[in-house]
């Protein structure tokens, strides 16, 4: 790229962030003023500018209809629910946005009240009562390979789940994504931890969240013109949405179709490929880094997320009543 002009570096590395089609900019904007709190979260994302949305709902959703009929007996049982996966949910605002929304609906007298955030663990102290119960787990840069750990999924068979939100994805995306080898290793995962609660009497549903989308960092060759008349040559280093998280989340949702298994594509549900990267960092809601995002991010992600499962839910019970 040349620019015909005389400027400084600064002035042409300043421009070049113009020219470069499909880029953003390294540092994100303010947020954007938030809506009304009595809007739907499907609502509030139109109101905040999010471009080409789709409906907010789980796919697959009667593979739910299991933990919905627990949830129904939840006043007889304890029901838990688990949620695994990356940085994510290791940051714990998304988890912890997650339970509440779903407590307010479900109750909350099954755990101790107590205060989550990144330095607190985001497993439930249990009281001892029946009802609704949230744990969490992340691991800051882990796959789904993590999670196949013998001991690992022997711990999450522990806590008993009886829905497991696997919410992995991302990291996947930042390396050379092969499909084959990731549905060996969600087949693996799901039959182990099925396996292990059946030795039990136990059964267990699961739900896929896709990521909602990354950047990565591309470097461009700018040339201009210096003050002396000179012609110079310097790079330019911008974030760009990462393509491969599109694949991973067409993956994910193709993987639940095929075996019956519930999926929350978020990636789509916020614009996809033509949009989702752009309008979580156009609205302010990602850090620097392009791939992490604000405490605001998680929660709106956690509402759409948790009305998500209550409006399956909502559906599972008038089925139910119709049927009666």
């Amino acid at each position: 790229m040349r620019i015909f002009k005389s400027w400084k570096l600064a002035g042409a590395l300043a421009l070049a962030g113009v020219f470069l089609a499909g880029c953003t900019s390294t540092k994100p904007p303010k947020p954007v003023s938030r809506p009304p709190k009595d809007m739907t979260p499907e609502q509030r994302l139109i109101n905040m500018g999010f471009k080409n949305t789709r409906k907010n709902r789980i796919y697959n959703a009667q593979s739910l209809n299991g933990f919905f009929q627990k949830v129904d007996d939840r006043a007889n049982r304890q029901v838990r629910i688990v949620q695994i996966g990356d940085s994510h949910v290791r940051g714990h605002m998304f988890p912890a946005a997650l339970r509440q929304k779903l407590a307010a609906r479900w109750g909350s007298h099954a755990m101790v009240d107590k205060t989550i955030n990144y330095h607190t663990t985001a497993m439930a102290e249990e009281t001892g009562e029946n009802g609704f119960i949230f744990h969490a787990r992340g691991k800051n840069g882990c796959t789904i390979a993590y999670y196949l750990n013998e001991s690992r999924m022997d711990e999450l068979a522990q806590l008993q789940p009886d829905l497991i939100i696997v919410s992995v994805g991302t990291n996947e995306s930042h390396a050379k994504f092969d499909p084959v080898t990731y549905r060996e290793k969600l087949d693996t995962f799901i039959a182990g931890m099925r396996s292990r609660l059946a030795a039990e009497g136990r059964d267990v549903a699961f739900l896929l969240t896709t990521p909602p989308c990354s950047h990565i960092s591309k470097t461009e060759t700018v040339e201009y013109v210096d003050d002396e008349g000179k012609i110079r040559i310097d790079s330019v280093k911008t974030k760009v949405p990462n393509p491969v998280a599109a694949d991973v989340a067409s993956f994910q949702a193709w993987y639940g179709d095929r075996n019956s298994i519930a999926v929350w594509n978020l990636y789509d549900t916020v614009g996809g490929k033509e949009s989702a990267c752009n309008n979580w960092w156009n609205g302010g809601f990602m850090a620097k880094d392009g791939i992490h995002y604000t405490k605001k991010a998680y929660t709106l992600q956690a509402e759409l997320l948790g009305q998500a499962i209550l409006d399956a839910y909502d559906s599972y019970r008038r089925t139910k009543v119709r049927y009666r």
